[in-house]
């Protein structure tokens, strides 16, 4: 981090069934781990990568039918979010 690199948001849990149940514990997982990242750097990141991937399917075993990435995926943009999808990480870890 103190060489330029960014530092992206993931999870503080990883626990799909707790994160993809609700918005309001999605948000928690993510405040958590985001919180805990700015106490280590000094620095508020908000860039992300969902847990499962930003076009995961494993989200639809806990969000009761309710399509919570498809919302996610817009709401975290609109609260000033950016997500990257695992695809374009890969690509990053491939070209350096």
């Amino acid at each position: 981090y103190d060489e330029g690199h960014a530092v992206a948001l993931h999870s503080m849990s990883h626990d799909y069934a707790y994160i993809y149940s609700s918005v309001e514990n999605y948000y928690a997982d993510l405040t958590a781990v985001q919180d805990r990242v700015k106490r280590i750097t000094g620095e508020t990141s908000t860039l992300i990568r969902f847990p499962g991937g930003s076009s995961n399917t494993v989200s639809t075993r806990y969000d009761g039918g309710s399509r919570i990435m498809t919302f996610l995926a817009q709401d975290v943009v609109n609260r000033g979010f950016t997500y990257f999808p695992l695809l374009a990480i890969v690509e990053t870890i491939v070209l350096i």
